[in-house]
């Protein structure tokens, strides 16, 4: 059984222009929670929280590990591609 954890993610930047940080922190939310779904890891409840300096997300029970079938066959492609390269 995998457990489960709260992720919080912060990116600090220079000054971000205060009317734009609605739209930039629905996008990092966006982005951020499209990217989980297609490394198929699943989490519960999403937050984010935006200042001029700080884009925030926090994800609350984020899988900590990817399901054994899918990493299987992530390895798989993995040598399938060397065996090519090679």
């Amino acid at each position: 059984m995998t457990d489960n954890k709260p992720l919080l993610f912060e990116l600090g930047t220079e000054e971000l222009p205060p009317k734009t940080l609605l739209t930039l922190s629905n996008a990092l939310l966006s982005n951020i929670t499209q990217a989980l779904t297609d490394a198929e890891l699943t989490f519960g409840q999403t937050s984010s929280f935006a200042t001029p300096r700080r884009l925030a997300i926090l994800i609350e029970d984020i899988i900590i590990q990817q399901p054994a079938d899918r990493q299987l066959r992530l390895l798989s492609i993995l040598r399938v591609t060397q065996a090519v390269l090679l």
